[in-house]
Order: structure tokens, then C-alpha cells, then sequence
């Protein structure tokens, strides 16, 4: 554990944001400060950005390219309980795989929760899946997402299956949630070390995004969904994050069906540690971008079939 994740896991038991979400009083407060900040346009940074970003409105939702004319994409759902908007570190992770994948990262605004719900997310997703696989080969598309992105990320990558609609090349998640009902017992001495997230409290922002459809539906809680034909799956989780039991739960999941995941666990790391500015995240970042380069190169490398 380097010096700088220590420094980013007390930033954020300082922010006193896993209190202040458990607290039923405080995180109502919260949750009616993010519906107004959320019937606001969305922009895109102006700063910190280095790749050229442009803007489509597709199912009422602003959806904002990095880098686009590429022959490759990378379609990100980012995280935030499904009633926050994205923050700085989801624009720059975006923007450095956009400039070192050679890619066309797309940032999707799907419409967040208590006023909006997850029928109208995938509806967005639908039609923006359309339109990626007009201009990119299915197969030459990274899925994305982080937290309750990573869980939309997979729980689209089912649905997809279930419309007949192509799979993307490959889904790379991070510290996804997996189980919005979160009835996995999480240890004590793992919900301390976890700086962030509370239990409690997701379960209350899952009922919102879920509405009146049970939480154990497979596009809200992907991990009860039909795991077979998906892409190449990669998940990464912290070992100090309250997800990490269900992370487990999905890596033997697959493990026990056959299903191909390459499962990472960052030690003494904390969720969605590949999004920070430390060492570790450096590291994954790395990673993930060569993997998006070499799996759209070896699909470029494949020889055409004769018809």
C-alpha cells in the first residue's frame, strides 16, 4: 500500500461521507440536494481534460465523446449510487484511455435516481448501443463502468443477450455492484476498514433506482442474471471494500459455470482504487489501456472471411 493510497483512504474517511449516507436524516438531505443538482445540464470539464470533447444528446441524455474518429471505442457508465453525477476522476481516467488506447471513450449521463429509474437507463443505453454499433464493430468496443456503473455495465451486457442484441468485445469492471438487495453478510472488521461505502445506506439508493421492481432483477442486480455468452469479462475489487464479498461470490459464480473472468484483487486497496491518483491506480490504468489497444488489434488481425 503506497504512501499515496494511505493519504486517499483518510481523505475520504474525512469527507465523512460513509456517516453522513448512513444517517437516514442526513441522507435524505443529501439525496434532495442531488435531485436538484440533477435536473441541471451536465458539462464536461473544462480543465484537466486534454482530449477534444463533443457533445450528442441521445435519448434526452447528454452523451459526451473523447477523442472521437477512432477506430475504436470505449463506452464508460461511471459510478455514484445511481444518483450522482460524474466527478473529475471518471473525466481524466476517460480522457487518458481515450489519448493512450487511441479510442473514442464515451461518457453516457444516464438519467439518475429518485427521479428517474432504471428502465429509462436502459432505454438511453439502447439507443446509444445503436448508434456505437453503426459507427464501431461491435467487437472493437470496450464496456465499462465503475461501482453501480459496473453493475449497469454488466447488468446491459445481459440484457444485450436477451434483445439479441452483439456483445462488445470485452467489459472491463470496476469494484461493480453486483446485488442491490446487498443480503451478503459483510464482516465487521471489512465494513471498518471501508472508508466509503455503507450498506445501509445502498440499500436505500437501490430502492430508488429499482422503483417497484424487485432489486433481485437481473438489470439491477446483474449477478442473479444469465452470466453465458457474454464478452471476455475483467473485474477488479479492493480488499478493503464491503463489495469485495460479493466480488468473491461472482468470481466463483463464474468459475463454476464455465464463465472466462480474469479477477483482480487490489490489496489493501480501497473501491474503484483504479480511478485515484496513486501508484496502484497508475498501474491498473496501464493495464487497461493496452488491453483495449491489443483486443481491438487482434480483431483487426483477424482474416476476413470469404462469403
Amino acid at each position: 500500500m503506497s504512501f499515496m493510497s494511505k493519504v486517499a483512504e483518510l481523505y475520504f474517511r474525512m469527507t465523512g461521507y460513509k456517516k453522513m449516507t448512513a444517517d437516514p436524516v442526513r441522507r435524505a438531505e443529501y439525496i434532495e440536494k442531488l435531485r436538484a443538482i440533477n435536473r441541471k445540464r451536465v458539462e464536461a470539464p473544462r480543465m484537466g481534460i486534454r482530449s477534444e470533447v463533443t457533445e450528442e444528446m441521445i435519448a434526452g441524455c447528454e452523451t459526451y465523446y473523447l477523442n472521437r474518429g477512432c477506430g475504436r471505442a470505449l463506452l464508460y457508465l461511471h459510478g455514484g449510487s445511481y444518483c450522482e453525477q460524474p466527478v473529475l476522476q471518471h473525466w481524466q481516467f476517460c480522457d487518458r484511455m481515450a489519448r493512450e488506447a487511441d479510442a473514442t471513450a464515451v461518457m453516457a449521463i444516464y438519467k439518475k435516481a429518485p427521479d428517474h429509474s432504471f428502465e429509462e437507463a436502459y432505454a438511453y443505453l439502447t439507443e446509444l448501443w445503436k448508434k456505437l454499433t453503426a459507427e464501431f464493430k461491435p467487437e472493437s468496443i470496450t464496456l465499462m463502468g465503475d461501482s453501480a456503473g459496473g453493475g449497469l455495465a454488466l447488468g446491459f451486457a445481459e440484457y444485450l443477450n436477451a434483445v439479441r442484441m452483439p456483445q462488445p468485445g470485452q467489459i472491463i469492471l470496476f469494484s461493480p455492484w453486483l446485488d442491490l438487495s446487498m443480503e451478503t453478510e459483510i464482516p465487521e472488521d471489512l465494513d471498518r476498514r471501508d472508508p466509503s461505502l455503507s450498506a445501509d445506506a445502498l440499500r436505500h439508493m437501490g430502492k430508488n433506482w429499482a422503483g417497484t421492481t424487485d432489486v433481485h432483477d437481473y438489470r439491477l442486480s446483474p449477478i442473479f442474471g444469465d452470466l453465458s455468452g457474454l464478452a471476455p469479462l475483467t473485474v477488479y475489487f479492493g480488499t478493503d471494500e464491503i463489495f469485495l464479498p460479493d466480488g468473491r461470490r461472482f468470481r466463483n459464480l463464474c468459475n463454476k459455470k464455465g464463465i472466462g473472468i480474469r479477477y483482480i484483487e487490489g490489496y489493501r486497496m480501497n473501491h474503484c482504487y483504479p480511478l485515484y491518483p496513486i501508484p496502484e491506480a497508475k498501474e491498473v490504468q496501464r493495464e487497461v489501456a493496452a488491453m483495449i489497444k491489443g483486443q481491438s488489434r487482434q480483431e483487426q488481425e483477424k482474416p476476413e472471411q470469404s462469403t
